[in-house]
Protein backbone atom coordinates (compact mmCIF):
# COMPACT_ATOMS: atom_id res chain seq x y z
CA UNK A 1 0.00 0.00 0.00
CA UNK A 2 2.74 2.42 1.28
CA UNK A 3 4.54 1.83 -2.30
CA UNK A 4 1.22 2.32 -4.45
CA UNK A 5 0.65 5.58 -2.27
CA UNK A 6 4.13 6.67 -3.10
CA UNK A 7 3.61 5.72 -6.82
CA UNK A 8 0.43 7.97 -7.14
CA UNK A 9 2.06 10.86 -5.10
CA UNK A 10 5.17 10.96 -8.05
CA UNK A 11 2.48 10.28 -10.78
CA UNK A 12 0.65 13.59 -9.92
CA UNK A 13 3.87 15.33 -9.28
CA UNK A 14 5.02 14.29 -12.36
CA UNK A 15 2.01 15.50 -14.15
CA UNK A 16 2.09 18.50 -12.41
CA UNK A 17 5.33 19.60 -13.49
CA UNK A 18 4.55 18.41 -16.45
CA UNK A 19 1.59 20.94 -17.26
CA UNK A 20 3.42 23.87 -15.44
CA UNK A 21 6.35 23.58 -18.38
CA UNK A 22 4.02 22.93 -21.48
CA UNK A 23 1.76 25.76 -20.37
CA UNK A 24 4.94 27.69 -18.70
CA UNK A 25 6.52 27.53 -21.95
CA UNK A 26 3.78 28.76 -24.03
CA UNK A 27 3.02 31.52 -22.01
CA UNK A 28 6.54 32.88 -22.44
CA UNK A 29 6.55 32.73 -25.71
CA UNK A 30 9.86 31.38 -26.50
CA UNK A 31 10.80 27.72 -25.05
CA UNK A 32 14.36 28.69 -24.72
CA UNK A 33 13.96 31.41 -22.38
CA UNK A 34 11.68 29.57 -20.20
CA UNK A 35 14.06 26.30 -19.53
CA UNK A 36 17.19 28.76 -19.31
CA UNK A 37 15.44 31.04 -16.82
CA UNK A 38 13.77 28.11 -14.82
CA UNK A 39 17.01 26.00 -14.85
CA UNK A 40 19.31 29.17 -13.73
CA UNK A 41 16.37 30.11 -10.56
CA UNK A 42 16.52 26.73 -9.86
CA UNK A 43 20.10 26.31 -10.30
CA UNK A 44 20.41 29.03 -8.11
CA UNK A 45 18.09 27.95 -5.34
CA UNK A 46 19.41 24.00 -4.98
CA UNK A 47 23.11 25.17 -4.85
CA UNK A 48 22.05 27.66 -2.03
CA UNK A 49 20.02 24.78 -0.05
CA UNK A 50 22.80 22.28 -0.61
CA UNK A 51 25.65 25.05 0.76
CA UNK A 52 23.69 25.90 3.66
CA UNK A 53 23.09 22.12 4.64
CA UNK A 54 27.06 20.83 3.65
CA UNK A 55 28.94 23.58 2.67
CA UNK A 56 32.33 22.39 2.82
CA UNK A 57 31.09 18.64 1.42
CA UNK A 58 29.59 20.50 -1.81
CA UNK A 59 33.23 22.18 -2.34
CA UNK A 60 34.45 18.62 -2.35
CA UNK A 61 32.22 16.69 -4.50
CA UNK A 62 32.34 19.61 -7.17
CA UNK A 63 35.83 19.49 -6.51
CA UNK A 64 35.99 15.64 -7.95
CA UNK A 65 32.37 15.72 -10.05
CA UNK A 66 33.17 18.80 -12.35
CA UNK A 67 33.99 16.80 -15.20
CA UNK A 68 30.80 14.81 -15.10
CA UNK A 69 28.76 17.68 -14.68
CA UNK A 70 30.52 19.44 -17.59
CA UNK A 71 28.86 16.55 -19.82
CA UNK A 72 26.13 15.66 -18.16
CA UNK A 73 24.48 19.29 -17.33
CA UNK A 74 24.17 20.12 -20.93
CA UNK A 75 23.10 16.71 -22.32
CA UNK A 76 20.14 17.08 -19.33
CA UNK A 77 19.18 20.43 -19.82
CA UNK A 78 19.11 19.68 -23.87
CA UNK A 79 16.96 16.62 -23.47
CA UNK A 80 14.39 19.12 -21.38
CA UNK A 81 14.50 21.53 -23.73
CA UNK A 82 13.34 18.96 -26.48
CA UNK A 83 10.52 18.08 -24.35
CA UNK A 84 9.38 21.55 -23.24
CA UNK A 85 9.96 22.93 -26.81
CA UNK A 86 7.56 19.84 -28.11
CA UNK A 87 5.34 20.81 -25.59
CA UNK A 88 4.86 24.14 -27.42
CA UNK A 89 4.37 22.46 -31.06
CA UNK A 90 2.04 19.65 -30.28
CA UNK A 91 -0.72 18.59 -27.15
CA UNK A 92 0.81 18.02 -24.36
CA UNK A 93 -0.41 15.05 -23.00
CA UNK A 94 1.07 13.18 -26.22
CA UNK A 95 4.42 14.49 -25.76
CA UNK A 96 3.89 13.59 -21.99
CA UNK A 97 3.40 10.17 -22.40
CA UNK A 98 6.34 9.73 -25.14
CA UNK A 99 8.57 11.47 -22.61
CA UNK A 100 7.39 9.00 -20.27
CA UNK A 101 8.53 6.18 -22.38
CA UNK A 102 12.38 6.97 -21.49
CA UNK A 103 11.25 4.24 -18.92
CA UNK A 104 11.84 1.59 -21.07
CA UNK A 105 14.89 2.43 -22.22
CA UNK A 106 16.15 3.24 -19.10
CA UNK A 107 14.95 -0.36 -18.39
CA UNK A 108 16.69 -2.08 -21.19
CA UNK A 109 20.02 0.12 -20.91
CA UNK A 110 20.21 -1.63 -17.34
CA UNK A 111 19.94 -5.14 -18.59
CA UNK A 112 21.55 -4.79 -21.61
CA UNK A 113 24.77 -2.93 -20.79
CA UNK A 114 24.94 -2.79 -16.71
CA UNK A 115 23.82 -6.20 -16.52
CA UNK A 116 21.01 -5.69 -14.21
CA UNK A 117 18.40 -7.89 -13.43
CA UNK A 118 15.50 -7.50 -15.80
CA UNK A 119 12.69 -9.31 -13.21
CA UNK A 120 8.89 -9.82 -13.91
CA UNK A 121 8.01 -6.31 -12.30
CA UNK A 122 10.83 -4.41 -14.11
CA UNK A 123 9.42 -6.05 -17.53
CA UNK A 124 5.87 -5.19 -16.18
CA UNK A 125 6.29 -1.67 -15.25
CA UNK A 126 8.39 -1.63 -19.21
CA UNK A 127 4.66 -2.97 -20.57
CA UNK A 128 2.34 -0.82 -18.86
CA UNK A 129 4.52 2.20 -19.59
CA UNK A 130 4.25 1.08 -23.70
CA UNK A 131 0.82 0.23 -23.86
CA UNK A 132 -0.11 3.54 -22.19
CA UNK A 133 1.64 5.38 -25.08
CA UNK A 134 0.59 3.50 -27.36
CA UNK A 135 -3.21 3.85 -25.71
CA UNK A 136 -2.40 7.50 -25.75
CA UNK A 137 -1.72 7.63 -29.41
CA UNK A 138 -4.82 5.17 -30.39
CA UNK A 139 -7.31 7.80 -28.24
Amino acid sequence: PQASLLAFGSAVMTAGYTLVDGNGARLAGSPIAYILWLSVLNGLIVVLIVAARNGIGMAHHARRSWRRALVAGPLGLASYAMVVWAMTRAPIAPVAALRETSVIFAALIGAILLKEPMGHRRLTAAVVVAAGAVTLKLA
